[in-house]
């Protein structure tokens, strides 16, 4: 990867609606299925209500991570609305994010809505 590491700063203007974690394969048997199978190994998604401040607040402290493994990349705040989603890696304290990460794990931050105001097809929530 070229850019650092991004670091998620969760705050008020981010509310969290559900969440769901996913696990990697555990058999393996070459090294490259193994480098493979622990990249995967830990993720998280998270639905948010308002993915555009959700963006900002991310990208203004550099925290937004395009993963070039998967088909849909996120660059820009117009690309993560298209897309209902964009990436970040490190999970940081709000109240010290100097201090750094205090873990770093993928997370897809998924909107619960698409730009249209109708439900995002993979939601889990009943209603948005």
């Amino acid at each position: 990867l070229t850019r650092p590491r991004p670091r998620l700063r969760l705050g008020e203007t981010t509310p969290v609606s559900a969440d769901s974690c996913g696990g990697g394969l555990r058999a393996s048997s070459s090294s490259q299925t193994e480098q493979r199978q622990r990249q995967r190994a830990s993720f998280g998604r998270r639905y948010v209500d308002d993915l555009g401040a959700c963006y900002d607040a991310a990208d203004a402290l550099g925290l937004a991570f395009v993963n070039y493994r998967f088909k849909r990349r996120a660059h820009t705040k117009e690309e993560a609305l298209d897309q209902c989603m964009f990436r970040v890696v490190d999970v940081v304290d709000p109240d010290a994010p100097e201090v750094g990460p205090i873990v770093q794990v993928e997370h897809e931050i998924r909107s619960t809505k698409k730009v249209d105001g109708s439900k995002y097809k993979s939601c889990p929530l009943r209603e948005v």
